[in-house]
């Protein structure tokens, strides 16, 4: 007679089973998800711990997983059904009162709650956190990470080397759509008076400088930003475990087109609505050129024109950058402020130590 009694295996598995982790309740334990962003699961919580996620570890008598139906991370408002809890960041976990934290500004607290929703929620589940402005550079930069961390590696020791991606490492990029990054920094420190505790993981920010729209600016021109975010890097900069990185010339797409033309050509000459004509002429110029040019104001021309074309409403930022990162080959030039923000959300490291 088969027994109905689990075995021992069984029951130790149960003690790892995920609590609906990442996903909504809905109106009962089996129900679908309440919203289509909400069935994507934190996969960067396994991958923190390497193997099946631990519970965190709650005070004595908490139902927190009662209260909250066991979707650890629905909104930042969680904080206030609470005057003590866990919250498990990566490897740590971090014990803090809700009412000690002080955004010292209202706005600061809206946007949390907008936007720190399930997947959001990634965040807090990280070992490293670089924000970033749109898709394009979500898409983007695990690629150009995979190359940073590649070239950090190849020139340590076993004992010093890092992992070979962002997955790997345990790192979330997270996009903010926008250029708010001062909301949700104080999350990881204070600065501009708020105060408190704060998530002690390494937090890196990547946004655009954002000149005037007619400026091309050419490899080493220094450039008046227009990007909001300039007036408090300094103060974000300040703080132990935050850092935001700024595009020394236009945006992310005009920097990498200026050091990379011809691989961005052909990612456009793919994507073109249509093969032949003055567009595809110019893009066969530029491929034709192989990267070699006399002049700077050529090369910054040739990006110019590349930045153009990726922002024609019949392509869009978002399919270019898919399309983008798929094609990036081993030799691509990464502009210096984004490998410091990769090997800065993978623990705080510095130019100095790269």
């Amino acid at each position: 007679m088969v027994s109905n009694v689990p075995s021992s295996r069984h029951l130790a598995n149960r003690a790892y089973t995920d609590c609906q982790g990442p996903y909504a309740s809905g109106n009962s334990r089996h129900c679908a998800p309440l919203r289509t962003i909400q069935s994507i699961p934190l996969s960067i919580f396994r991958s923190s711990f390497r193997g099946r996620p631990r519970f965190p570890v709650l005070p004595a008598g908490s139902n927190f997983f009662t209260r909250s139906h066991c979707a650890f991370v629905n909104s930042y408002r969680f904080m206030a059904l609470f005057s003590h809890f866990y919250l498990v960041c990566a490897i740590f976990i971090f014990q803090t009162s809700p009412s000690e934290k002080d955004f010292q500004d209202p706005l600061a607290e809206k946007y949390i709650n907008r936007w720190l929703d399930v997947t959001k929620s990634t965040m807090l589940f990280s070992r490293g956190i670089i924000l970033v402005e749109g898709i394009a550079e979500a898409l983007v930069i695990p690629r150009l990470a995979e190359l940073v961390l590649k070239k950090y590696n190849d020139e340590r020791n076993d004992a010093q080397k890092l992992g070979a991606s962002l997955d790997e490492m345990g790192i979330s990029v997270i996009n903010i759509n926008g250029i708010n990054f001062k909301y949700f920094m104080k999350l990881f420190g204070n600065f501009q008076g708020s105060s408190g505790p704060c998530i002690p993981i390494y937090c890196a920010g990547i946004t655009d400088r954002d000149p005037e729209k007619s400026v091309f600016p050419k490899i080493g021109e220094a450039v008046e930003g227009q990007n909001p975010a300039l007036e408090y890097a300094e103060e974000i900069n300040s703080t132990e475990r935050t850092r935001l990185y700024i595009s020394p010339m236009k945006t992310f797409e005009y920097d990498l087109a200026i050091y990379n033309p011809v691989c961005f050509a052909n990612v456009l000459k793919q994507l073109w609505r249509t093969k032949d004509g003055p567009v595809c002429n110019e893009l066969d110029e530029i491929i034709q050129r192989s990267g070699r040019y006399d002049s700077q104001d050529q090369l910054a021309e040739d990006a110019k024109s590349i930045y153009k074309r990726i922002e024609d409403r019949s392509i869009g930022k978002g399919i270019f950058a898919q399309v983008l990162a798929e094609q990036i080959p081993d030799d691509f030039i990464i502009p210096q402020y984004i490998i410091n923000a990769v090997l800065w959300a993978c623990g705080g490291i510095q130019d100095d130590q790269a």
